[in-house]
């Protein structure tokens, strides 16, 4: 029967590794650490591939935002049955074919308490828009409902849109559009803005417009589009063979676009905009177009979308569908209704870690923050193993006073606070090399 060696006589006939391996699998403890240490490391890694990140990008918009991931949760009763969707920052509102009101997401106390506040006597509704953190509806009778945060007079209805039969409506930043079935567009909100103000002969032609976080832009009976803005911008620049050929209007936070009578597509504004430049496999097919900050959604003649621009949220990432009859396009999100009142929704559905001061996904930047971290901490302790196997090699086969000189020496070096010494190194390299060979510096100074 074959009996067991204790270690040192183990230590006699194995190889130091061999012994060093065997004892490591005997601890449990050791096992999972390090099985916890790899999955980490290969989640940081893996993830920061479906996870793109913009160093540059901030949006003053959804600060602080806390951990979500319901902003396209529509309720069932309102996915197969959907007359109109809208998205605001990070909740959505919408109406079923039979008139009635519907929410979801991340709502601000003000916008949440629309729950509570929907009148008894509301009519059903025909129109929907969601803004940052307000919601406009119109009632088939023309009321039209506002609710949420009311500063610059944004829940403020103007006056000359009470009564008239409203076919359009766009809630934005801190304002609201309106446009009646007489051609007259009605504003409320921070004019200041983007300095509202329509040409009044151009009242009463107006048949469609295009609400963004900068001005807004119309459509006149004619097919000619002007910029509602008194302060030239890059808005203003309307390409000329737009003009007398549009028919739909749609923009982002940095670009226009205007769809033309022969299915094409035209955009005009910031040339470094991802949105600026319209997939030619889309021309001539597309009939009918909407935006949201930062990507366009466009439904083409055989009843399928498309969407192109930014895809950091997936908001450009369209699905494979067909037969549908209207988009709806906001912020980061996107709908599909078809003509059955099935909702078919992409785009960003939240922030698992919400957001920071800036309002950047605390998430993504953790997920690429570690891969620093984790790879400085590997390769750190892969750097002190072999200076420590090769210390104690040297200690162990020469002995006497090399031994001595070396054990000493390893206790000074080890008896340095390691915080100060990182923190002085690091104020004295930070001009003098590059973050990458300070990174590795970093390395063999832990």
């Amino acid at each position: 029967m074959k009996k067991d060696k204790d270690l040192f006589r183990e230590e006699l006939v194995q190889s130091p590794g061999r012994t060093a391996a065997l004892n490591f699998l005997k601890k449990k403890l050791s096992i999972v650490g390090i099985a916890v240490f790899l999955s980490i490391f290969a989640l940081c890694f893996g993830l920061s591939f479906i996870m793109p990140i913009d160093l540059n990008y901030s949006d003053s918009e959804r600060q602080n935002l806390p951990p979500s991931y319901n902003y396209l949760s529509l309720p069932k009763a309102l996915t197969d049955n959907a007359k109109a969707v809208d998205f605001g920052s990070t909740f959505g509102a919408g109406i079923d074919r039979d008139g009635k009101f519907y929410m979801w997401g991340t709502m601000s106390d003000t916008v949440a308490k629309v729950k509570t506040d929907l009148p008894a006597d509301m009519k059903p509704l025909k129109l929907v828009a969601c803004g940052l953190d307000h919601i406009v509806a119109v009632a088939e009778d023309n009321t039209i409902y506002t609710w949420g945060n009311n500063r610059l007079n944004i829940t403020t209805v103007n006056p000359g849109a009470v009564g008239k039969n409203i076919v359009a409506i766009q809630a934005g930043y801190q304002s609201t559009l309106v446009l009646d079935d007489t051609g007259r567009l009605y504003f409320w909100g921070n004019a200041s803005m983007f300095s509202y103000k329509p040409d009044p002969a151009d009242q009463g032609h107006f048949t469609a417009f295009t609400l963004n976080i900068a001005t807004a832009i119309a459509l006149k009976d004619d097919k000619t589009v002007v910029c509602l803005s008194a302060t030239d911008s890059h808005f203003h620049r309307i390409p000329d063979r737009v003009q007398g050929r549009a028919v739909g209007l749609a923009s982002t936070d940095k670009t226009a676009a205007a769809l033309l009578d022969d299915g094409t597509v035209v955009t005009w504004g910031s040339f470094a905009a991802p949105a600026y430049t319209v997939p030619d496999e889309i021309q001539g097919r597309v009939v009918d177009i909407d935006g949201g900050k930062t990507h366009y959604t466009v439904l083409l003649d055989d009843g399928s979308v498309y969407s192109w621009g930014e895809d950091m949220f997936s908001q450009a990432s369209y699905p494979r569908v067909s037969n549908i009859a209207r988009i709806n396009t906001a912020y980061y999100q996107n709908a599909a209704i078809d003509p059955g009142g099935k909702v078919t929704v992409w785009g960003q559905k939240g922030y698992l870690m919400g957001t920071d001061a800036i309002g950047r996904d605390v998430l993504t930047r953790l997920v690429y923050g570690g891969r620093v971290t984790l790879t400085v901490g590997f390769i750190s302790v892969l750097i002190s193993a072999v200076i420590g196997i090769v210390i104690g090699g040297l200690s162990g086969y020469f002995g006497g006073k090399v031994d001595m000189f070396l054990m000493r020496f390893a206790e000074v070096v080890s008896s340095i606070p390691q915080l100060p010494l990182m923190m002085i190194l690091s104020a004295v390299l930070v001009s003098a090399i590059s973050e990458t060979m300070r990174v590795i510096m970093i390395m063999f100074i832990l």
